[in-house]
């Protein structure tokens, strides 16, 4: 059977790691709290560009709206109507004929002869 393990257990090695954890913690929180000051602006201004894209996305969606109405067809009718255009189906339609395109041009014959060529190594 293995011997245990030997337990440091003097007072001033357990006052050395309380020391040593409490200077670890103390740094830790002061970084923390460092960082914290640091990025102490970036808060506000986040919620204020928040804000503004939902402001803008509101803005966006009674604009998409504005043009769904605008775009409708009988308004379109109404505004080509007013502008003098003609609906296709009373327009005047001539026919006419549709002259034939011109021929092309003749392929050059293609050579008849077959060549094979061999090489041996």
């Amino acid at each position: 059977m293995s011997s245990p393990l030997p337990l440091q257990a003097s007072l001033a090695v357990w006052r050395a790691r309380a020391l040593r954890y409490t200077s670890l913690y103390v740094l830790l929180a002061a970084a923390l709290l460092g960082i914290r000051y640091a990025t102490r602006e970036t808060y506000p201004q986040l919620r204020d560009l928040r804000a503004s894209i939902l402001t803008l996305q509101t803005q966006r969606d009674h604009l998409e709206l504005e043009v769904q109405t605008l775009t409708t067809g009988p308004r379109l009718l109404d505004w080509a109507n007013a502008r003098g255009m003609v609906p296709y189906a009373q327009a005047k339609k001539i026919s006419s004929d549709i002259a034939a395109l011109p021929a092309l041009p003749a392929l050059p014959p293609e050579s008849t002869s077959f060549q094979i060529s061999t090489r041996w190594k």
